[in-house]
């Protein structure tokens, strides 16, 4: 019963990955503007400030598949496992992720309000407490 464990943290790694590249290009574009001269000086592009709420979607377009799979694997874990620990971080999990989902589906529908480099990093924190719950999990032997 560790698999679901395992392939939900990877998941979870693999969606902060994604936010923290969607962030950073979203910041550097949103810093752009000061220094706009500098970069095209010395040949540096950038996103530009109006890409941005393109950049934002695309984000939550990446991110959705991952954490809508870790809520059926979480949802898969608390059915499956008899053991009351691991049952009660499961449903941590869960509410993790239907966090996740309702933002991703705020700043899907309003990417300029939302912006992703303010709440990108909803994602990287929940997604580092989602791997650490998955990890915890694994290493849970007994009811206690």
């Amino acid at each position: 019963m560790k698999v679901p464990h395992l392939v939900s943290a990877g998941l979870s790694f693999l969606m902060i990955l994604i936010a923290v590249f969607f962030g950073s290009n979203i910041y550097r574009a949103n810093e752009n503007r000061f220094i706009t001269h500098l970069n095209e000086m010395d040949r540096i592009s950038y996103y530009g400030i109006a890409d941005i709420p393109a950049l934002t979607q695309k984000a939550v377009v990446f991110t959705f598949p991952l954490i809508l799979t870790i809520f059926i694997l979480t949802t898969y874990i608390l059915i499956k496992k008899p053991f009351r620990i691991v049952r009660n971080i499961a449903i941590g999990n869960m509410v993790i992720s239907t966090i996740i989902i309702v933002l991703s589906l705020l700043v899907f529908n309003d990417p300029i309000t939302f912006d992703f480099s303010l709440w990108g990093y909803v994602w990287i924190t929940m997604g580092i407490i989602l791997i650490a719950g998955n990890i915890l999990s694994v290493f849970i032997k007994k009811s206690t």
